[in-house]
């Protein structure tokens, strides 16, 4: 009954509503009491709509401020422009609800609070937090808008809910507001994630949408950019999670990442394996291709011709990992110009799959053999790829590797053969310039576009200007 009750309602927000504007001098003239809801919206759902709703029906306030949080400290959230975009998405029909000016965004609450109050005459300015937020959370807000605002405004979700009211919001006037229909974040990612079929559909219906917990226009910037592809859907940063990102980020700081993931690949290494079991038939494994974090590769005949076949090891996730980059290989095959190789099959539970066997070379002996000399067309394919990458990193958490030994030169094409993500803390290169020298770095060869040193030689000794 929730959700009907819910599906009934959200047809008729969207057609109550006007129009929601960036909140400036000019657009806040009536707005003498502003309550300011600050969180990730990563998406922004019906459930931060109706917490708005509940506060200017239920309590005197005029108006609403959405105030997406940067970077915030308690979760792993989506690039701040993707989220600032949905948050346009679903407010662009809104009266009385209003986001900030991209410049805007930069400020902390606490500044952002001091600026508004200097904005036209004199107005009250209240913090909204909800009653579900974790302890930790809750400190950091009370720190970001310690001094700020006038008040603070706890929403509670449903009725008979207790909400407990921390000391620290206690020296100030405070409002309690029943929020009657809630609809979290983490549920609109984490039906993403268990419909993913939308994302490679090329037209979805409007009623395929979870329209319940979203607006419609903000489902579709989902499928379009891949949000959520290949996760889980939860990004709130456990204590281990937390200490994993600060080791992570920190050895990436300092050059360590790689080196240490490759010790880690080593130390690792599962026994190479001479056959498998697949639906009860046995195949041999002709020749072990390498080792990873998360499985092994190998080449074998499938369907009277070779493959290849990852097969997870023991370490925890690892056939999530290789679920994640099925899907992530699937999309760039369908909406980017990088090419992975074609899944021909792959086990529910992501303890194998196989794919289409890439001859050619590694990009590293391509580099080695030509001594730094990139073929254009080569070259075109690689810069493609790599914009396509920076593009795809902006606005999503996807970070492509696109190593020396990860990309491969066949028939004159370029692929990347895994496409598993590496870790978001790990920092790549943000230019097709940046990534050349990294080329350079790990096959200390020196690349030269215009042409190969053995080439630059013999024009030299022939007096030929290059």
């Amino acid at each position: 009954m929730k959700a009907l009750k819910l599906l009934a309602l959200a047809p008729l927000l969207l057609t109550v509503h006007s129009f929601a504007k960036v909140f400036s001098e000019e657009n806040i003239k009536n707005c003498k009491k502003i309550a300011i809801v600050a969180g990730t919206y990563d998406p922004f759902t019906y459930g931060h709509e109706y917490m708005g709703k509940a506060i200017i029906e239920k309590l005197p306030f005029d108006c609403v401020v959405y105030l997406p949080t940067q970077d915030p400290p308690h979760k792993i959230a989506s690039p701040f422009q993707t989220r600032y975009e949905m948050l346009e998405a679903a407010l662009k029909d809104k009266p009385n609800y209003f986001y900030p000016a991209q410049e805007d965004t930069k400020l902390s609450p606490k500044a952002y609070v001091e600026k508004l109050k200097t904005l036209g005459q004199q107005k009250e300015v209240f913090a909204v937090l909800g009653s579900d937020l974790s302890p930790q959370t809750k400190m950091y807000y009370i720190n970001e808008f310690r001094l700020g605002p006038d008040g603070y405004i706890v929403t509670g979700r449903g009725a008979g809910e207790k909400v407990e009211i921390a000391d620290a919001f206690k020296n100030k006037p405070l409002h309690v507001v029943e929020v009657p229909e809630s609809y979290s974040s983490t549920q609109a990612r984490k039906w993403f994630v268990q419909n993913d079929d939308v994302y490679f559909a090329k037209d979805v219906p409007a009623e395929r949408y979870p329209n319940d917990i979203l607006n419609p226009e903000v489902s579709k910037y989902i499928k379009e950019n891949g949000l959520y592809l290949g996760t889980d859907g939860v990004t709130t940063r456990s204590p281990a999670r937390i200490l994993k990102t600060a080791v992570t980020s920190g050895l990436d700081k300092v050059g360590l990442f790689h080196p240490l993931r490759e010790i880690l690949v080593n130390k690792n290494k599962q026994d190479v394996l001479t056959e498998i079991v697949i639906d009860g038939k046995t195949y041999p494994l002709k020749k072990h291709l390498g080792s990873g974090l998360t499985a092994d590769a190998y080449i074998f005949e499938f369907e009277g011709q070779n493959h290849v076949i990852k097969i997870a090891n023991d370490r925890p996730r690892s056939g999530f990992a290789i679920a994640q980059d099925v899907k992530i290989g699937q999309w760039l095959n369908q909406k980017t110009s990088i090419k992975v190789p074609d899944v021909q099959a792959m086990d529910p539970q992501g303890k194998w799959k196989i794919t289409t066997l890439v001859g050619g070379e590694s990009l590293g002996d391509y580099l080695q053999k030509n001594n730094g000399y990139i073929e254009p067309h080569i070259e075109k394919q690689l810069r493609q790829a790599v914009d396509d990458m920076i593009k795809l990193s902006k606005k999503t958490n996807i970070k492509l590797d696109l190593s020396v030994d990860n990309l491969k030169i066949w028939n004159g094409k370029v692929y990347l053969i895994d496409a598993g993500p590496i870790p978001a803390d790990v920092k790549h290169p943000m230019s097709y310039d940046e990534f050349t020298k990294r080329w350079s770095g790990h096959t200390k060869v020196a690349i030269n576009r215009k042409c190969s040193n053995a080439l630059k030689v013999f024009l030299a000794r022939n007096q030929v200007t290059p």
